[in-house]
């Protein structure tokens, strides 16, 4: 996960312009690593819009959707679904505005705003174990 501070000073390009914070630029770049039939040209358009905006504000009702999808993929696609390598091809066969759904869904599982400028210490609840693609036997059905 990355934490972007939303009044950096430093990293963005533009003073109180969060569009060019540079982490932006980082997390989409990792993300069309990661997911390279998710984040199309289009989708990394979409991204750069969204980033421009504090995260905790862009809501979704298709995560739960994703998240099977995801999980799908990698069980259909290897080891039992318990494969965490990347890239993850899935999305080949997705429409545009599944690959927005999806683009959107991981962005917010792996950007956390915080609002501080550039010195301000990190408060120690954000320091947590990144977001991982569950597979089938992290959960328990009751």
């Amino acid at each position: 996960m990355l934490i972007r501070r939303t009044e950096d000073e430093i990293i963005c390009s533009e003073d109180n312009n969060l569009a060019t914070n540079r982490g932006n630029f980082l997390l989409i770049h990792m993300l069309k690593f990661r997911f390279p039939n998710i984040f199309k040209a289009d989708q990394e358009n979409l991204a750069k819009d969204i980033l421009g905006k504090p995260i905790e504000f862009m809501r979704d009702d298709s995560d739960e959707l994703c998240l099977s999808l995801l999980m799908s993929y990698l069980t259909d696609n290897g080891n039992n679904g318990t494969s965490r390598s990347y890239p993850i091809e899935i999305g080949a066969e997705y429409s545009s505005e599944q690959r927005d759904s999806m683009a959107k869904f991981l962005l917010r599982k792996h950007l956390q705003d915080f609002k501080s400028t550039h010195c301000t210490p990190l408060p120690a609840e954000y320091f947590k174990s990144p977001w991982e693609i569950p597979n089938d036997t992290d959960f328990v059905f009751t």
